[in-house]
Parts: structure tokens; sequence; C-alpha cells
């Protein structure tokens, strides 16, 4: 992904993730009611509205790793779709109704290419970006960035 401090230009292609561009939590969101359990009831990705069966697209070009259904009773509850961007980072897109699970580990996922859909009840799905070091990044200013 784009680095500002970076030389290297950025591969791939980008798409916002959802038909709405109205984002309900940003990554610098501190909320100790709604997010508190985190560290420093710091929100660790970027919460983006959508309705009920809003097609959620992959943001950049990667690589499909695997999902996780969370269970309903916990604050991750959905479907959550994990996959790898092409600098290696990490991408977890989550609180979707559904997402393509049934994609082999590994096949390519293009920007713009529909991976889930939205659940009315949460009017929402939830992006994270990890670098490769590991670390939370804020996915907004990466991709307004790229």
């Amino acid at each position: 992904l784009y680095n500002a401090t970076s030389q290297e230009a950025p591969r791939g292609a980008k798409a916002w993730p959802a038909l709405s561009s109205r984002v309900n939590a940003g990554f610098d969101a501190v909320d100790c009611g709604a997010w508190g359990f985190q560290a420093n009831c710091q929100h660790w990705g970027t919460d983006i509205a959508g309705g009920e069966n809003d097609p959620v697209f992959m943001p950049f070009d990667g690589t499909f790793d695997s999902c996780v259904i969370q269970p309903e009773n916990t604050p991750y509850a959905g479907v959550a779709l994990q996959a790898t961007l092409l600098d290696g980072s990490a991408l977890y897109i989550g609180h979707m109704r559904d997402a393509v699970c049934d994609t082999p580990q590994g096949a390519p996922l293009d920007a713009g290419a529909q991976i889930g859909t939205f659940r009315s009840d949460l009017a929402h799905i939830h992006v994270q970006l990890i670098d490769t070091g590991g670390n939370l990044i804020d996915f907004e200013r990466v991709y307004n960035g790229y």
C-alpha cells in the first residue's frame, strides 16, 4: 500500500468498499462506551455505512485468505473476510451478512469485486488494515493516499 515516505508507486487498483461514502466511525475515534474493550478505547478500524444487502467491494487488489463467522453476541458479529494485499499487508472486513467464503485460499480478489453484503441490523462494515510489521493502520488515510 501507499506509504507517504516511500518513493515506490502504489501497485494495483482501488475501490471504495461500499455504495455509501458515509463513515460512521474512523480509526482515530475514541469511545469507551462503544469500543472500551479495545486498548485505550481506540477504534481499530473504519466503519462504513450501508443498507440491507448492499454490496461490499474489495478495496484493493489482493488474495483471499479466509472467512470467519463471528458469534452474534460479540462486538465482532457477522461474517468477516480476511485477505492479503499486494504489499503483504492484511485486510479484514467484518460485520457482513455473507461473503465469498467458498473462494480458494490464495485466489486473487480484484479491487471493485463484490466480496459480500451488508446486514441491516448492524448497518455498517468494519474495515481494518494491518501492515507487514503487524501494526494496525488507518484505512481511510491509506485509501486517500493511494
